[in-house]
């Protein structure tokens, strides 16, 4: 029997505990290529949510129409007689006709009884509000008194809706050109957003034919702001 020296055997064992060390590296490297369970930390990866919000310029009109109906000045009323004889509608948060004096007789069997144009800014900007209609003393042609005839005004139909530049104060004759009806309407938040526009149209006793139909149509305009 040939014996084997301390060095052989150390010789042997480190070719073993190297070939042990390759066949350990190749199986790991194998494993983590095929999404394998090992010891190894596995590189980090990385996902994205993204979102971009876009400025929307929009407003509605909740309240679009205001019709008065059909019907004529009440001239036998000494309330509604004098120089000046007219009935004066008011369509504001609620309707009224000639301040109470109700010189409009209607001949619906149910009068209308109709309230202002009501705007709501449904987008996410704020937005400058404006107004363009017919020249308003022509809204009655062939009347001589009074000269104007169809007229507006602004308010907030919800608190602090117009931030700024609200036109409230007098009655404005409407023109053949834009008019501003309030600089800052808010878009936020949802209790806040609403103004009204009211109407008042005077009705002469003389000098509008009979039968005579007006159609007035006015355009509300809105800018970012």
């Amino acid at each position: 029997m040939v014996d084997i020296s301390n060095r052989t055997l150390a010789l042997l064992l480190l070719a073993a505990i190297v070939v042990s060390l390759g066949l350990t590296v190749y199986t790991i490297n194998t494993l983590n290529n095929v999404g394998g369970v090992s010891g190894m930390v596995a590189t980090p990866r990385y996902g994205n949510v993204t979102l971009t919000i876009t400025s929307a310029e929009s407003f509605r009109l909740e309240v679009a129409t205001v019709n008065f109906g059909s019907g004529f000045v009440n001239t036998t009323d000494s309330k509604c007689q004098g120089t000046n004889s007219n009935a004066t509608l008011f369509a504001g948060s609620t309707y009224n006709d000639t301040n109470g004096d109700n010189c409009w007789v209607s001949l619906i069997t149910t009068p209308p009884s109709p309230v202002g144009f009501e705007i709501v800014n449904d987008g996410n900007v704020n937005l400058t509000i404006s107004v363009t209609g017919p020249n308003s003393s022509n809204f009655f042609p062939g009347a001589t008194n009074p000269l104007t005839n169809l007229s507006w005004k602004a308010r907030n139909n919800e608190s602090s809706s117009c931030t700024s530049g609200l036109a409230s104060s007098i009655w404005k004759d409407f023109q053949n050109h834009s008019q501003t009806i309030c600089s800052k309407l808010s878009y936020f938040p949802e209790s806040s957003d609403s103004i009204g526009i009211d109407v008042k149209v005077v009705i002469p006793a003389t000098g509008v034919p009979t039968g005579l139909y007006e159609d007035a149509q006015i355009k509300f305009t809105g800018i970012q702001n």
